[in-house]
């Protein structure tokens, strides 16, 4: 399958505009943040354009704020991988989704079983103690409480916890420690954005 000159002109936008944002920061006038996405490879053949939008509350970035943002940008020699370079020159058609560099979330999958007992973490709060959910992150003094449960978890990891309807403590000790890398991720965030 060969690609068309359009197909290989929006690869060649997308990986400008991408790698453009990745070492010049834009900061989201709606919500601070400094995430951005294309959705689904979304060019704009009105516009010309790809269409990114702010990961966190989906505010969308004007032309004239990616025309600024690409003038005199040029890819570095790292940018455009085998497979990319592949696509442009029309002959390799699995490549055209470019993966490279980005986090293989899938890998997750990998942990259903142990994923669902997370859960089961979670849905044991709302069901069982009546937590609302999400509230975790109104906790009072929550880094400490939660870093304290965590290693409470840990003393007792090999067990089931029969005060938590017998939940595995190890899937409590991820649970505490998901809270507390969402945290520490958000500080991180309000750090950046703060500079």
């Amino acid at each position: 399958m060969e690609y068309t000159d359009n197909e290989a002109f929006e690869l060649k936008e997308y990986n400008l505009i991408m790698h453009a944002l990745k070492d010049n920061p834009i900061k989201c006038d709606k919500c601070s943040s400094f995430k951005w996405y294309a959705p689904h490879h979304g060019f704009s053949s009105q516009s010309g354009i790809y269409l990114i939008e702010c990961m966190k509350c989906n505010t969308r970035l004007t032309r004239e704020i990616l025309d600024v943002l690409v003038e005199g940008y040029e890819l570095p020699d790292l940018a455009e991988p085998e497979a990319t370079l592949a696509v442009l020159k029309g002959s390799d058609p699995k490549a055209f989704k470019t993966d490279s560099g980005k986090i293989k979330a899938g890998v997750l999958g990998e942990f259903k079983r142990a994923l669902m007992e997370v859960a089961r973490v979670g849905t044991m709060g709302i069901d069982f103690k009546g937590y609302a959910r999400g509230s975790w992150k109104d906790v009072p003094d929550a880094k400490e409480r939660y870093y304290d449960a965590f290693w409470r978890h840990i003393l007792a990891i090999e067990v089931l916890n029969p005060e938590d309807k017998d939940v595995y403590h190890i899937a409590q000790v991820i649970w505490n420690g998901l809270v507390i890398l969402e945290f520490m991720l958000e500080d991180k965030d309000a750090d950046t954005q703060a500079l």
